[in-house]
Order: structure tokens, then C-alpha cells, then sequence
């Protein structure tokens, strides 16, 4: 046995050998793992001044005494065992996952606030231009409700003192309109204002204007026509329409006329022609028994009363006038008969009338268009110089 002694534990050697075979072994192992690791990432427990672990029974390796680089002290069998690739540092990963994980987020709250900005632009921009588009078509139109729609929808707009302007100025010139119009007896003049003013704060009292006046004119007109058209403007709203009701009766009554002819107005002459006779020459008492009994509805002026308190009337008129006769001259080529549903005979003709006063010589001659009502029988129940009655 040789006295060489190993360097790094002190044991005894081989001849060949510098260190022991256990030295050696754990010099093969520290250079394979540290080939393997990284230096930074790796913590050993060992340390140089921890005593090498000594393997026994390990066989020689080199029979030479000179310290084997580490490609001779690697096992024999290494070249066939598979190259194991770095695994990366967990340090690293972890740090760079972070930092691409705050990356990430920062892009989408860039991302998100581009877009909001983006959006909150876009909706302002079609705000202006909606807001636009309606003050156009404000001028366009250029009324008063126009303008106050626009104030309605964009209290805070940026033509707000404008349209107040014009809404102000656009009264003025309605208000005068009315004031112009008001008193007018055309209706027509109404039906222009509010074409020009639709919505004028005036509408409600023009209709009451316009209602009166379409009454009075379907009135005068007293036909079936008449007062359909003041129906029918009443139903369009044109027209107030309190006469409505009123004016559906006498349409209806007044569609029912039919005219009469032949005999049947030849026998209404006659008739006639006796109440003309009856009231020329004073002929009171054949006047009472053509008089509707018990009543008469009017007879010149005089309504409701029996044809004895008529005739009591008219000879105390005369005396007062001092009238000493009347006669009547019907104009028969004037005379048209009808006769509605309830059997009543409707006249009218023209009749020229001469007075004779007591007093002096002169004499009047009228000439006046009356409207006769005959009852089925041909008794007179109305005489009067209008329709009022019919």
C-alpha cells in the first residue's frame, strides 16, 4: 500500500491516483448537476467547508495520479443518456406574467376611455345637428308653436333668445290680424285668419263668431240646403255648432216639402183669393171663419191668438190709424205652393196693398211678400212678411 494520501479527505490512495475514488465521484456529481442548473436559481446546502460525503465500494476510475478533467470523470455511459434542455428560472415567469398582465389592463382602460371620449364626441355632434336641423324647419314654418316646440325641446339651445324674439314679433302681427277682423259680419274674413293662424289663441272665440253667423244665414235662407251646410261645418269643427240640434230638425222638416200641383193648387188659389177678398173691404166677419181655430201662430206680428181677438186687432189699428179701408192685390204668377210631411200647405207670393185714410185723400200703396201657412183643412195659421214662423 502506498503512503499517498488523499488531498481532499485524507484517506489513502492508489498509486495512480490523486484523489480517492469517493472525491472523485462527488466532483462528477457537483460538475453534472451544476451543468444542469443555474447558478442564480439553485441554493445548495452545501458549502467548502462541509465535509464530502464518502461512498465505499466505489471502483477505480483512472489509474493515472493526475486530477481527470470532467469529461473523464463523467460516467462512461453519458454520451448515450439524453441532453436535458434549461428549465427557465419560476422568478422570471412569474415577473414577466406580471408585467405583461399590467400591460393588458393598461391597454384596455386606454382602449376604453378612447372609445368613451370617441362616443361621448359622437353624441354631442348629433345633438348640435338634430338641434340644427329643427331650428331650420323652426324658420321654415315660422309660427309661433314652431318656436315654442324648439324651446320646449332645447330650453338651454343656442338660438333660444332668437326664437323668443320671433315668437314675440309673430303675436304682434296675430293680434293686430284679430283686432282687424273681429267685428266683421263676413265670415270669410275668420275662415282666412285661421288659415293664416291655425293655433291662434284666438280660435275658440272666432268659432262662436263664425257659428252666429252661419246660423243667421242658414236662417234667412230657411231650406233644407241651407241648413245642412251649417250642419255639416259644425261636424268639420269650422263652426261652434250650438245651433246644431235646432238646424237638424228644420233640414229634416224642410226635406219632407214636396210642391203642389195641379188641382190641388188650384184648389190653394182659391182659398187665397177668399183671404185677401175678406181682408179688403172690411170683411171681418168672413175673415174669422177663415182663421185657424182655436189659434192662429202669427198673423202680422200677432202670436198665439184665436181669430176672433185678430180680428178685434185689426179694425181697433184701424180706427186708431184712422184708416177707413185696405185692399189686396195678390200677384198670382208670384205664388209657390208646397206641403211638408204633416199635410201643412207653405205660400209665398208677392201681394201690393193700398190703405185709405179718413182724414186725407192720399193714400199708401205698399207692396210686401208674404208667407202663408194653411192647415190641412185650409184654414190660415200663419201670415207674415218673414219665416220666422216656419
Amino acid at each position: 500500500m502506498s503512503d499517498n494520501l488523499c488531498p481532499l479527505c485524507g484517506k489513502q490512495v492508489n498509486e495512480n491516483e490523486i484523489i480517492c475514488s469517493e472525491c472523485n465521484e462527488i466532483a462528477r456529481r457537483r460538475d453534472s448537476i451544476n451543468f444542469l442548473l443555474d447558478e442564480d436559481t439553485f441554493n445548495t446546502d452545501m458549502t467548502e467547508d462541509t465535509p464530502p460525503i464518502i461512498e465505499k465500494n466505489t471502483p477505480d476510475r483512472s489509474k493515472n495520479n493526475t486530477i481527470p478533467d470532467k469529461k473523464n470523470i463523467l460516467p462512461e455511459d453519458s454520451e448515450n443518456e439524453k441532453e436535458i434542455p434549461p428549465t427557465p428560472p419560476a422568478k422570471n415567469i412569474g415577473k414577466k406574467i406580471r408585467i405583461i398582465a399590467l400591460w393588458s389592463v393598461g391597454l384596455l382602460l386606454c382602449l376604453g376611455m378612447g372609445i368613451g371620449i370617441y362616443l361621448v364626441n359622437k353624441e354631442k355632434k348629433d345633438r348640435d345637428n338634430a338641434e340644427l336641423s329643427f331650428w331650420y324647419m323652426c324658420i321654415e314654418r315660422n309660427t309661433p308653436e314652431t318656436y315654442s316646440n324648439y324651446l320646449r325641446l332645447y330650453p338651454n339651445g343656442k338660438f333660444q333668445n332668437e326664437a323668443q324674439d320671433k315668437i314675440g314679433r309673430l303675436r304682434d302681427l296675430e293680434t293686430k290680424a284679430w283686432l282687424g277682423i273681429k267685428n266683421s259680419s263676413d265670415i270669410n274674413d275668420f275662415y282666412d285668419f285661421l288659415q293664416v293662424y291655425p293655433l291662434t289663441p284666438f280660435k275658440t272665440e272666432a268659432k262662436k263668431i263664425m257659428d252666429s253667423l252661419s246660423w243667421n244665414e242658414a236662417q234667412v235662407d230657411n231650406t233644407a240646403e241651407g241648413y245642412l251646410v251649417y250642419i255639416q261645418n259644425a261636424e268639420l269643427g269650422n263652426i261652434a255648432g250650438f245651433y246644431k240640434d235646432i238646424a237638424q230638425n228644420r233640414h229634416d222638416y224642410l226635406f219632407n216639402i214636396k210642391p203642389v200641383e195641379g188641382d190641388e193648387r188650384n184648389d190653394i188659389m182659391q182659398h187665397v183669393g177668399s183671404l185677401f177678398r175678406s181682408l179688403s173691404g172690411n170683411q171681418f166677419r168672413k175673415l174669422t171663419d177663415i182663421l185657424n181655430i182655436p189659434k192662429v201662430d202669427n198673423f202680422y206680428g200677432a202670436k198665439n191668438r184665436s181669430g176672433a181677438i185678430i180680428v178685434k186687432s185689426i179694425e181697433a189699428d184701424m180706427q186708431r190709424n184712422k184708416i177707413k179701408s185696405m185692399e189686396y192685390y195678390p200677384q198670382y204668377k208670384t205664388l209657390t205652393v208646397e206641403k211638408d210631411g204633416d199635410g201643412i200647405y207653405l205660400l209665398s207670393l208677392t201681394v201690393d196693398k193700398k190703405i185709405y185714410y179718413k182724414t186725407h185723400k192720399k193714400n199708401d200703396n205698399i207692396t210686401e211678400k208674404l208667407y202663408i201657412e194653411l192647415t190641412p183643412d185650409k184654414k190660415v195659421k200663419y201670415l207674415h212678411t218673414s219665416k220666422d214662423g216656419i
